[in-house]
């Protein structure tokens, strides 16, 4: 589970406007809006554009290594040490990442969900 702030419930609100019905019971909230109109996103058609949008804008080049090149991947490290830098707090971190057994966030906290909240929404960066 992680936080809706405000940002991000308005865009996925607008996004959920205009986003083709899904072709599948299930109701992905991301499906294709290319050839593959309405199916469900697959690992490979989002490595796909985040590549083809890293292109345009010189941030990937075919053949450079991780520490060159923006992939899904690189988001999972920048959303990591950004949080981990902004707040200092490492296991709100690794919740967030899914990296920490349920049995150890209850453990370590009594009302986790309302902090993990708390310090997102204080630290993540505004995009739109």
């Amino acid at each position: 589970m992680i936080p809706v702030d405000d940002e991000l419930a308005a865009v996925l609100t607008r996004w959920l406007a205009v986003r083709p019905d899904a072709i599948s019971d299930a109701e992905p909230l991301f499906v294709s809006t290319s050839r593959q109109w309405g199916r469900r996103l697959t690992p490979q058609m989002v490595r796909n554009i985040v590549e083809t949008h890293a292109r345009e804008v010189g941030w990937y080049r075919r053949g450079g290594g991780a520490e060159e090149n923006v992939t899904p991947h690189y988001f999972r490290h920048f959303f990591t040490t950004h949080l981990r830098d902004r707040t200092g707090d490492r296991g709100i971190v690794k919740y967030l990442r899914g990296d920490v057994a349920e049995d150890i966030i209850d453990t370590y906290t009594h009302n986790w969900g309302d902090r993990v909240r708390e310090v997102y929404e204080q630290n993540v960066y505004s995009l739109v």
